[in-house]
């Protein structure tokens, strides 16, 4: 009977985690898998020589093998450790705090100098801050005990969420999620649910007393180190509430365009490089000087989309802002003047954008909301405004909206 007992138990272990794995795909591992392992022995030995280019390209490696959260948090805390290091405080600050969300009580593996240590904790803080004291109007009124009652009434508790879940498409290079949250909480009053975003674009959600979901749209890859989440609120009839975060994991953005006579590259660092013409400052690096290896554009990164024209380029920046620089004899860097640009300036009026496409004068950009927007040469109605005046700025183009994508010719 007592084997048959442990049997029963041993069966309802399984089926439990069997259960879970189903609910919760990444779920958090022990430790590290043996494949990320090894290349964490070899990070660290890099780590320590001082070996830090090196040690990112391992990083870099090891990304592509990992299995669980715990694989994604050593790598990425290592990354941040090298990062800092080397001087670059905000990219570090981007890879503990995508660790930290992954795994709100991460250590980091090595001793570090104060400075980088007070730098970790202050993150930790920001990213799973210690919850407010609940405010006085959300207690309830202390009772007198009521003779041959039960006593002083129970403390009212925060609602309960027992499921979270997550699935996904993408469409025409937009990634769409499906979020969706189940909570119960003690009292029969109706569950209020609220939804935020850090990056990416949340439609109206869909609820009930107990259940609240939402699509998430976005690109369907990211700038290395940056970490989406999407955080979900849910709160009782007596204000106290519950907090879910979904850290949304997508491939770093590999980005790339060609115009006539230049060449454009976006690195997963979001960072851009160019090379070839440069008779009109097409390249961006701040000189007019034809280049035959790659070039950094000047004080750009975040970038998700690219276009190249014939004579100018265009930056898509993951706060949905566009840039650009080169020839602007037509007004196509939209910047509100005719002045050519050797450095990216901000096309004047736009966010919001998904996409762009540069032409040989004119460009064109699709918005989050599906609407089209135009400037530059129009002597032929490039830009779809019903006139044929030349724009310095973005005018919508008319009768079209539910766009993805666009292309823009010569003329």
């Amino acid at each position: 009977m007592r084997s048959a007992s442990l049997w029963s138990n041993a069966t309802k272990v399984v089926l439990y985690l069997m259960l879970v794995s189903l609910l919760v795909p990444r779920v958090a591992r022990a430790q590290e898998s043996t494949e990320v392992r090894t290349y964490l022995s070899s990070i660290s030995r890099l780590y320590e020589s001082l070996e830090y280019e090196r040690a990112l390209e391992q990083i870099s490696n090891a990304k592509r093998l990992t299995r669980g959260i715990e694989d994604d948090v050593s790598l990425t805390l290592y990354e941040g450790l090298v990062l800092a290091d080397m001087g670059k405080l905000d990219k570090a600050s981007s890879a503990f705090k995508a660790a930290l969300l992954l795994k709100p009580d991460a250590k980091l593996p090595v001793q570090v100098s104060p400075k980088v240590e007070q730098l970790f904790e202050t993150l930790r803080q920001q990213v799973n801050p210690k919850p407010p004291p609940r405010p006085q109007e959300h207690k309830p009124e202390p009772q007198q005990p009521v003779p041959g009652g039960a006593g002083a009434p129970r403390a009212v508790r925060a609602p309960e969420i027992v499921e979270a879940h997550t699935s996904e498409r993408s469409n025409l290079g937009q990634a769409t999620l499906l979020l969706r949250i189940v909570a119960r909480d003690e009292s029969d009053g109706e569950l209020g649910f609220a939804w935020e975003a850090d990056f990416g674009t949340l439609e109206t959600p869909t609820n009930t007393a107990t259940t609240s979901e939402i699509f998430w749209k976005a690109r369907t890859c990211m700038p290395k180190g940056l970490t989406p989440t999407v955080k979900a609120t849910v709160t009782n009839s007596q204000g106290v509430s519950s907090v879910m975060r979904f850290p949304i994991v997508a491939a770093p953005c590999i980005v790339h365009a060609a115009g006539d006579k230049h060449s454009l590259w976006v690195r997963p660092d979001g960072t851009v490089w160019a090379w070839g013409n440069n008779q009109y400052g097409q390249l961006g690096d701040g000189t007019t000087a034809t280049r035959s290896s790659p070039r950094r554009v000047s004080a750009l990164s975040g970038v998700v989309a690219l276009s190249a024209g014939y004579f100018h380029s265009l930056a898509v920046l993951q706060d949905g802002t566009v840039w650009a620089w080169g020839k602007n004899d037509s007004g196509q860097l939209g910047d509100g003047t005719t002045t050519q640009r050797s450095t990216p300036v901000r096309v004047s009026a736009l966010s919001g954008v998904t996409s762009v496409s540069a032409g040989m004068h004119h460009s064109l950009a699709v918005l989050q909301d599906g609407t089209v927007w135009a400037w530059g040469n129009n002597e032929s109605g490039h830009l779809g405004d019903v006139t044929t005046t030349q724009r310095s700025t973005p005018v919508q183009v008319r009768a079209w909206s539910g766009m993805a994508s666009v292309s823009a010719g010569s003329f």
